[in-house]
């Protein structure tokens, strides 16, 4: 992937087994633009972005994340909220075996997500969905598939009270909830339009 600061450019194509967060992408500081790596194998956050932790702007183009974990939320990736605007944007990526012990099994969001011809498959979450929306996100996923992901509550998908989101085009199926009462809500939790 690259990762550009002040023009000046860094390649890496594959991280794998780290025990911090691989990518730190920072109010405008560091645009992170991963393409075409493999990010997996065991990269760990002790809280949020088990391999990409982004308050800035982001662009995830033909990757791969597979096999991160977070101890919180976002167990490949974490988009957060700060005092500038945050854009995660993914195209053309896969996200399978991931595991967050909270929310966001694949991805977790606070502010601006853009999901286009992606794959979230397989990933697990210890509360809530393969992609985890908070009541300040926003979402729009178009020509993706989210499919065999297992939660607690909303398996594939968990949108809260006040947050958007946007699904077009796209396969929601197969995701599984283990809330053995209440509201299991397999494929997706909340309003989605």
């Amino acid at each position: 992937f690259t990762i550009r600061i002040d023009s000046e450019e860094l390649r890496v194509t594959a991280i794998s087994g780290n025990q911090f967060t691989v990518v730190r992408a920072v109010n405008g500081v560091l645009a992170a633009h991963v393409q075409n790596a493999l990010v997996s194998q065991g990269n760990f956050a002790n809280v949020h972005g088990g391999g990409l932790y982004n308050l800035g702007d982001a662009l995830v183009q033909q990757d791969f994340f597979v096999g991160n974990v977070a101890g919180s939320r976002g167990g490949a990736i974490y988009n957060g909220i700060s005092a500038a605007a945050n854009t995660l944007d993914i195209q053309q990526s896969t996200f399978a075996d991931n595991f967050a012990s909270s929310r966001g099994a694949a991805i977790y969001n606070e502010d601006t997500l853009l999901i286009t011809n992606s794959t979230i498959s397989s990933n697990d979450s210890g509360t809530n969905a393969a992609i985890g929306n908070t009541l300040t996100g926003t979402v729009n996923i178009n020509n993706s598939t989210v499919v065999d992901n297992v939660a607690f509550r909303g398996g594939g998908l968990a949108n809260t009270t006040l947050g958007t989101v946007t699904v077009k085009n796209t396969i929601l199926a197969n995701n599984l909830s283990t809330a053995i009462a209440g509201i299991k809500a397999p494929n997706a939790r909340g309003t989605l339009t």
